[in-house]
């Protein structure tokens, strides 16, 4: 269905990004789903929730990164 071509589009993307910010728990669990979509009978609804539970921690790291950066 959309949801999964969605999320087999979105989460290499979200891989990428978050490896080239250091978000490394992110682009983990971004791989992840990646490859737990091409899987069948893996939990998708848990490897999507892991990567929505990722994403606070990595923005509050990218906003300390600015925040340093500004000095």
């Amino acid at each position: 269905g959309g949801d999964r071509e969605t999320g087999g589009a979105v989460a290499p993307q979200i891989a990428g990004v978050s490896g080239q910010y250091g978000c490394l728990a992110l682009r983990r669990a971004a791989r992840a789903l990646e490859a737990g979509l091409q899987q069948p009978g893996a939990d998708q609804a848990q490897l999507a929730e892991d990567v929505a539970c990722t994403l606070t921690p990595a923005l509050d790291f990218l906003k300390r990164c600015a925040a340093a950066a500004r000095g």
